[in-house]
């Protein structure tokens, strides 16, 4: 899902988040490569709610 992400032009930053959430939600695993660049999606489009939920679902791991 990441290589996938990573073909979706930036000015199409929801349809990459799309993706990214299909990963997190298929491999809900801390390791999973997504959850960062996720995190830095919903930022960008400022979910800070949603940015706040995806680390506190996986206990707090950090994303800079």
């Amino acid at each position: 899902f990441q290589g996938r992400a990573a073909l979706v032009a930036p000015a199409n930053l929801e349809l990459a988040a799309v993706h990214l959430e299909r990963s997190v939600s298929l491999n809900p695993q801390p390791e999973n490569t997504s959850v960062c660049p996720l995190y830095q999606s919903y930022r960008q489009l400022n979910l800070d709610a949603s940015a706040k939920e995806l680390l506190d679902r996986f206990n707090g791991k950090v994303c800079d």
